[in-house]
């Protein structure tokens, strides 16, 4: 058969090999690529076959195939979408096809077109036509190692993907299609498209699962039980989200769903979210066998994984139109991290349903829209009609300088920029509430670095000696010289708020936050924050554990720690040597004054105005101390630090009474 490759060729092949591997980096982007030449050829479904023991893949599709005037396209115009102006693809015509053809040593293309009905065979030695001497060679160098034939081939005997699982899995072989089967794929390759590649579970830096990024980048059906639509409870962003997402409907939601796109003037267009079925398949047979009948697996819009106790009710989802009417968007917020993971970014941009890269590219001077630590508590999917207006070479990369790129982040800074600042008062109100009440309740039982292993590093900048006898000389007249009333278990803290017969109790309420302990709550590190958008207040729930008795260390002897409700003139520390007890009265009026945190220095000064003995003199040296160490230790304003006392304080008095 008389070998017909006669296109017309004109770049060199170092430039096509350069710039493809800049554009398509990595498999995953040239594979994506490739799904994005398939949907521009009209194809509904895209497969890609991995055949491991030969080290080959099928990509096929049932697209309308390609002809020989589009393969002297192709050839003849190599990146002429580089500049990414046709508004109707989404792919750069013939650098995507360039660059996948690069992942094997050789390609066979075989395709059947609709136009002519024809059947066309294109083979290219592409690890002879890439090899580092030909860099400087014309792309016409390519017709060397290469063969065009319009024949009718046997598909069975070039490809692994048999006719008979295609028929299987589709009900019937399509009347066009186009198959690129690559052979000679490096065994890495081949592992990182089987998932060999990963590493430990356990392990930090172990690979993504390529099956996994695939997903997220490329334009797929969400499952209709996928978790994330469960989290939400606002029906109508429910019906919204399945209807864009052609998720199946039954007759009651259709009905619900017209009258609410009615009210809000939507229409049903899949410019914005037009998808395309992937499936996977993978022969494991040895290299001599006939590859059997297999099920291929459906691939799925991937959702990041959010936390198992979050859910998005009414005012905690965004969904709409942009008024110019480019692109529609859901956004879900929360007051605190909503994903497992925060490496997945808050805002995911898709220009025609395909990602085209996630929050990084809005954080370019005056441009952030969501940052840090808000980012996390956000997610967006913004699904944009038509970005190749101001897309230059690559889906990951923007022209920052185009009126129409500037136009897009506007539009995103009008549609989210409120809702950051107010995510951003929640926030300053939660992390208010975390340094000046939870947090130094937290601290204090830090083992490694605790607070009674502070009262020691204090003692010696005092030069006062606290090791062997001197350590036991200073528990001793501690334990002589406390105030035998605060050797009280019936005031310790927690005991009182577990058997009170209340479940929750009101901390406190002011214009900006609401703190409850709340006894549902069982980790003492943990807190529960919701947001009150009508009053623009953060609600804060926290466990009556962070009250709860602990073991501790204090110089050379193991003590159990237990929080008591007391009297603000009383002492804040009490130590009992022969119970091994040390019991903390938080209502101090030094305490409270300079928050909990201020603990290891309370007990140091005390320690050392007990062994200096008790004056006038030095009654005034130790107020001063107090005062001046107090203000250079607190972390918040003493007011606030006061609030929660006095709220503390209020509750347990209650319960008392």
């Amino acid at each position: 058969m008389e070998n017909n490759f006669n296109f017309d060729v004109h770049t060199k092949l170092g430039i096509i090999k350069t710039i493809g591997q800049s554009i398509y980096s990595s498999e995953l982007l040239k594979i994506r690529e490739a799904v994005a030449n398939s949907r521009d050829n009209e194809a509904t479904y895209f497969v890609i076959y991995i055949d491991k023991n030969n080290n080959r893949i099928s990509l096929f599709d049932n697209g309308k195939g390609i002809s020989k005037d589009d393969y002297d396209k192709i050839f003849s115009n190599i990146g002429y979408g580089l500049s990414k102006k046709d508004k109707l693809t989404n792919s750069y015509f013939g650098l995507g096809l360039m660059s996948v053809i690069q992942l094997g040593s050789k390609v066979k293309i075989v395709s059947k077109n609709k136009k002519d009905n024809k059947t066309s065979y294109l083979e290219i030695n592409t690890g002879e036509i890439f090899k580092e001497e030909n860099e400087d060679k014309n792309i016409d160098y390519i017709k060397k190692f290469s063969s065009y034939f319009e024949k009718n081939v046997n598909r069975n005997e070039l490809s692994p993907l048999i006719e008979d699982t295609i028929k299987e899995n589709f009900k019937e072989f399509p009347l066009s299609y186009t198959e690129i089967i690559i052979e000679g794929l490096d065994e890495n390759i081949i592992k990182l498209l089987t998932g060999e590649n990963k590493t430990d579970e356990k392990s930090e830096n172990k690979d993504e699962d390529f099956e996994l990024e695939l997903c997220k980048y490329l334009p797929l059906k969400p499952h209709k039980n996928d978790d994330f639509f469960s989290k939400i409870k606002d029906e109508k962003a429910k019906l919204w989200l399945k209807k864009n997402f052609s998720i199946e409907l039954d007759k009651a939601e259709q009905k619900s769903i017209n009258k609410f796109f009615k009210k809000c003037e939507f229409k049903d267009n899949d410019e914005y979210f037009k998808t395309i079925d992937v499936y996977i398949g993978i022969n494991y047979s040895d290299k001599k066998s006939i590859p059997n009948v297999q099920k291929l697996r459906k691939l799925w819009k991937y959702f990041p994984k959010f936390n198992t106790d979050i859910s998005f009710d009414t005012g905690d989802i965004l969904y709409g139109k942009s008024q110019d009417g480019d692109f529609k968007y859901f956004l879900v917020f929360s007051s605190e991290d909503i994903r497992e993971s925060t490496n997945a970014s808050g805002f995911w941009v898709r220009n025609k349903n395909f990602l085209v890269k996630s929050n990084d590219h809005l954080r370019r001077g005056k441009f952030q829209i969501f940052t840090k630590p808000l980012d996390t508590w956000i997610f967006s999917e913004i699904y944009h009609k038509d970005m190749n207006g101001f897309l230059v070479v690559t889906r990951d990369e923007y022209v920052w300088n185009t009126n129409e790129f500037r136009n897009f982040v506007r539009n995103l800074k009008n549609l989210f920029g409120n809702l950051d600042e107010e995510l951003r008062g929640y926030w300053d109100k939660t992390k208010e509430v975390k340094n000046s009440f939870i947090d130094p309740y937290l601290e204090i039982k830090n083992t490694k670095v605790s607070v009674f292993t502070k009262i020691a590093d204090t003692l010696g900048k005092m030069n006062i000696d606290c090791h062997g006898e001197s350590a036991e000389e200073i528990l001793k007249i501690l334990d002589e010289n406390s105030d035998q009333s605060l050797k009280d278990n019936s005031k310790n803290i927690y005991n009182l708020l577990l058997n009170s017969d209340k479940d929750e109790f009101l901390l406190i309420d002011n214009e900006k936050y609401k703190v409850i302990i709340d006894k549902k709550i069982k980790d003492e590190k943990s807190c529960e924050k919701t947001i009150d958008r009508d009053n623009q207040k953060v609600i804060i729930r926290v466990s009556p554990k962070l009250f709860v008795g602990y073991k501790m260390e204090f110089l050379g002897k193991t003590f159990e720690i237990c929080y008591i409700k007391d009297e603000i003139n009383k002492n804040g520390f009490c130590l009992d040597l022969a119970n091994a007890k040390i019991f903390i009265n938080p209502f101090n009026c030094d305490l409270s004054k300079y928050s909990i945190s201020f603990l290891h220095i309370y007990i140091a000064i005390e320690i050392a105005y007990i062994k200096v003995g008790k004056t006038d003199e030095t009654t005034n040296m130790r107020k001063y101390l107090l005062d001046f160490l107090g203000l250079e230790c607190m972390k918040t304003n003493p007011e606030k630090i006061n609030i929660f006392s006095k709220g503390l304080s209020d509750i347990l008095s209650d319960i008392i009474v």
